[in-house]
Parts: C-alpha cells; sequence; structure tokens
C-alpha cells in the first residue's frame, strides 16, 4: 500500500528491501550487545559485592586514621593493587 501511495520506482523498491535487511541486521547486532551488556553488567554486581564484603572485613581491623590512609594509598597506587589483586 505505501509503495503505491507514495509512487516509488521499482529501483526505489528495492532499495528499500535492501535497507530493510540492513536494518534487522542492526537489531539482532543491537539484541546481541544488549545480551553482553546484561553479562557484564551481572558481573560487575557480583565482583562489587565481593569487594564490598573484602573492604568491610579491612574496615573492622583497621582504626579510622589507619582507613583513610589505606584508602588514599589504594587511590595512589592503583597498579599495585592490580598486582596484590593477582597474587
Amino acid at each position: 500500500m505505501l509503495v503505491r501511495h507514495l509512487r516509488v520506482t521499482p529501483g526505489q523498491v528495492a532499495a528499500l528491501w535492501d535497507s530493510r535487511a540492513v536494518a534487522a541486521e542492526l537489531d539482532r547486532a543491537l539484541h546481541r550487545s544488549a545480551g553482553v551488556l546484561e553479562g557484564l553488567w551481572d558481573q560487575l554486581t557480583v565482583v562489587g559485592e565481593e569487594l564490598k564484603v573484602d573492604f568491610g572485613r579491612v574496615m573492622e581491623i583497621l582504626t579510622p586514621s589507619q582507613i583513610a590512609k589505606f584508602v588514599m594509598w589504594v587511590s595512589r597506587n592503583g597498579a599495585c593493587m592490580e598486582m596484590l589483586d593477582k597474587l
């Protein structure tokens, strides 16, 4: 109906059909990306909760002054923290 209403040429019809295929592929890619993003979000949530527990343990052991020094050290030494995490 739309083709007749717009009076598109056969070449335009073919181009529109080609565009539909591209749009469908983009839609599928978007759905795959959303799935990957959801998986990453789930992983970040788990890691965040684990980190919260670990930091909670540290905070129970240290004094308030030591906690402040620890937080400052972590903020300045990200590479060291990565190394400790791998150990």
